[in-house]
């Protein structure tokens, strides 16, 4: 079985989440990994992946990222 139509209606979910709260000031992202966190990769060790959402926590409201995609 796919994971594909249930990983594009939570895209479609956050993107629309983001934009409805966006003039509240509340941030909404969806981060997709296409691999296995330590899966011997060093763009996917743990700490790697876990910089990716301190990224999210610090952009400004002006340039905020509805998704985040790591291949």
């Amino acid at each position: 079985m796919s994971l594909s139509p249930g990983k594009a209606s939570l895209r479609a979910f956050v993107r629309a989440l983001a934009a409805e709260q966006a003039p509240g000031g509340v941030r909404a992202t969806v981060i997709t990994l296409n691999g296995g966190v330590n899966s011997g990769a060093e763009s996917w060790s743990a700490s790697v992946v876990a910089q990716d959402y301190l990224d999210l926590h610090h952009q400004e409201a002006v340039s905020w990222t509805a998704e985040v995609v790591r291949n």
